[in-house]
Protein backbone atom coordinates (compact mmCIF):
# COMPACT_ATOMS: atom_id res chain seq x y z
CA UNK A 1 0.00 0.00 0.00
CA UNK A 2 1.52 3.06 -1.18
CA UNK A 3 1.95 5.74 2.15
CA UNK A 4 1.33 9.64 1.30
CA UNK A 5 -0.80 11.59 0.27
CA UNK A 6 -3.39 10.89 -3.28
CA UNK A 7 -3.38 13.28 -5.61
CA UNK A 8 -7.19 14.25 -5.51
CA UNK A 9 -6.49 15.12 -1.59
CA UNK A 10 -3.57 17.46 -3.06
CA UNK A 11 -6.12 19.48 -5.97
CA UNK A 12 -7.61 21.23 -3.50
CA UNK A 13 -4.65 22.57 -1.40
CA UNK A 14 -2.47 23.19 -4.92
CA UNK A 15 -5.36 24.59 -6.86
CA UNK A 16 -5.37 27.27 -3.87
CA UNK A 17 -1.86 27.97 -3.50
CA UNK A 18 -1.82 28.63 -7.28
CA UNK A 19 -4.26 31.14 -7.17
CA UNK A 20 -3.00 32.52 -4.28
CA UNK A 21 0.47 32.93 -5.69
CA UNK A 22 -0.56 33.98 -8.85
CA UNK A 23 -3.30 36.12 -8.36
CA UNK A 24 -4.08 38.61 -11.11
CA UNK A 25 -4.81 41.50 -8.42
CA UNK A 26 -1.27 41.06 -6.92
CA UNK A 27 2.04 43.06 -8.51
CA UNK A 28 5.04 40.87 -10.13
CA UNK A 29 6.92 41.39 -7.34
CA UNK A 30 4.45 40.04 -4.49
CA UNK A 31 3.64 37.20 -7.26
CA UNK A 32 7.54 36.71 -7.25
CA UNK A 33 7.61 36.45 -3.20
CA UNK A 34 4.47 34.59 -2.73
CA UNK A 35 5.76 32.03 -5.43
CA UNK A 36 9.42 31.72 -3.23
CA UNK A 37 7.16 30.69 -0.13
CA UNK A 38 5.07 28.34 -1.97
CA UNK A 39 7.62 26.36 -2.61
CA UNK A 40 9.75 26.25 -0.19
CA UNK A 41 8.49 22.87 1.40
CA UNK A 42 9.95 19.76 0.92
CA UNK A 43 12.86 21.22 -0.20
CA UNK A 44 15.54 18.79 -2.03
CA UNK A 45 16.12 15.51 -0.96
CA UNK A 46 17.96 14.67 2.93
CA UNK A 47 21.79 14.96 1.79
CA UNK A 48 21.85 16.55 -1.00
CA UNK A 49 23.92 19.51 -1.17
CA UNK A 50 23.13 22.82 -2.26
CA UNK A 51 25.25 25.87 -2.21
CA UNK A 52 25.18 29.10 -4.51
CA UNK A 53 27.73 29.71 -7.51
CA UNK A 54 28.59 31.89 -10.08
CA UNK A 55 29.13 30.54 -13.63
CA UNK A 56 30.77 32.94 -16.46
CA UNK A 57 29.04 35.85 -14.19
CA UNK A 58 25.78 34.28 -14.16
CA UNK A 59 24.30 33.87 -10.79
CA UNK A 60 22.91 29.92 -10.02
CA UNK A 61 22.81 27.33 -7.49
CA UNK A 62 24.49 24.09 -7.24
CA UNK A 63 22.64 20.60 -6.21
CA UNK A 64 24.67 18.13 -5.19
CA UNK A 65 22.92 14.75 -4.27
CA UNK A 66 25.04 12.39 -2.23
CA UNK A 67 25.38 9.59 -4.93
CA UNK A 68 26.50 11.00 -8.38
CA UNK A 69 27.78 9.91 -11.63
CA UNK A 70 29.98 12.07 -13.88
CA UNK A 71 27.66 14.32 -15.91
CA UNK A 72 25.62 17.78 -14.94
CA UNK A 73 21.95 18.45 -15.45
CA UNK A 74 21.81 22.43 -16.17
CA UNK A 75 17.80 23.53 -15.67
CA UNK A 76 16.66 26.47 -16.09
CA UNK A 77 12.99 27.13 -14.85
CA UNK A 78 9.81 28.08 -16.33
CA UNK A 79 8.11 31.09 -15.42
CA UNK A 80 8.04 33.67 -18.51
CA UNK A 81 10.86 35.77 -17.08
CA UNK A 82 8.60 36.81 -14.24
CA UNK A 83 8.40 34.33 -11.55
CA UNK A 84 10.67 31.94 -10.50
CA UNK A 85 14.13 31.00 -9.50
CA UNK A 86 16.59 27.96 -8.75
CA UNK A 87 15.09 28.72 -5.16
CA UNK A 88 11.43 28.06 -6.00
CA UNK A 89 12.45 25.12 -7.90
CA UNK A 90 14.97 24.17 -5.12
CA UNK A 91 12.63 20.63 -4.99
CA UNK A 92 12.34 19.34 -8.36
CA UNK A 93 15.80 20.39 -9.57
CA UNK A 94 17.13 18.24 -6.24
CA UNK A 95 14.87 15.71 -7.31
CA UNK A 96 15.68 14.75 -10.47
CA UNK A 97 19.06 15.45 -9.79
CA UNK A 98 19.36 12.38 -7.01
CA UNK A 99 16.98 10.17 -9.78
CA UNK A 100 19.40 10.67 -12.64
CA UNK A 101 22.48 10.30 -10.15
CA UNK A 102 24.11 13.92 -11.50
CA UNK A 103 25.03 17.55 -10.01
CA UNK A 104 22.19 19.89 -10.96
CA UNK A 105 23.05 23.50 -11.97
CA UNK A 106 19.97 25.62 -11.58
CA UNK A 107 20.13 29.22 -13.31
CA UNK A 108 19.44 32.28 -12.23
CA UNK A 109 17.86 34.64 -14.20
Amino acid sequence: MSRGLKPAALRPATHALGRWSLSPRIDWPTARRRVELATRFPGPPRGTAVRPVRIGGVAAEELTPPHRAEGVLVYFHGGGYVVGSPRSHRSLVGRMAGALGLRAISVAY
